[in-house]
């Protein structure tokens, strides 16, 4: 089934940047229709689908309908992830990231301020280990302003639009700040 972009996106001028063979993303660049300012909010998730120009995934498409609703002030996202490889059942176990794929994750990181952070509290699945993964990139995430979505739970780490509070379906809620040193 495909999952269309949210109606509020300026398709045309999505930029999805793969590795030559496809099989990683390293990033989705997401402007949206009538909005006139240049805020960025870079999105940092798990690991990313094969969303791309054309199609959406359920994850990506909440999102873009979570900004655009509540968060005007964004112009368009960029989606990160800390993974690169295209592996929604988390199945593979060698090459989840490359060299160029996590280099143009700090690229992004550096180049802006603002991040919504959605990977979640699942430690490891498969051969991924989120938190570690975290871990490893907070270094560049130091003076950032860091949020998530606030679904009033004082868990430790930031939920993902398939968290059962959220379902993907449920908009309602604010972000609130997200500090990270303590994880």
């Amino acid at each position: 089934m495909t999952i269309q972009h949210f109606e509020q996106v300026d398709i045309l001028n999505i930029i999805a940047n793969f590795t030559e063979d496809r099989s990683h993303r390293s990033s989705l660049i997401i402007p949206f229709l009538n909005r006139s300012n240049d805020k960025t909010l870079c999105i940092i998730g798990q690991n990313p689908s094969d969303a791309n120009e054309n199609h959406a995934d359920k994850t990506l498409k909440y999102l873009e309908m979570f900004v655009y609703r509540n968060l005007p002030e964004y112009s368009k996202i960029i989606m990160l992830n800390l993974y690169s490889r295209i592996d929604t059942e988390k199945k593979s176990c060698s090459d989840l990231e490359r060299t160029e794929t996590y280099n143009e994750l700090v690229k992004y990181i550096n180049e802006n301020s603002d991040f919504l952070l959605v990977f979640g509290a699942s430690k490891k699945d498969g051969a991924y280990n989120f938190h570690l993964k975290f871990n490893d990139i907070k270094v560049h995430l130091k003076e950032k302003n860091l949020f998530k979505i606030d679904t009033k739970n004082n868990t430790e780490y930031p939920p993902h639009p398939g968290n059962r509070k959220i379902t993907y379906t449920n908009l309602n809620y604010g972000i609130s700040s997200f500090t990270i040193w303590s994880l």
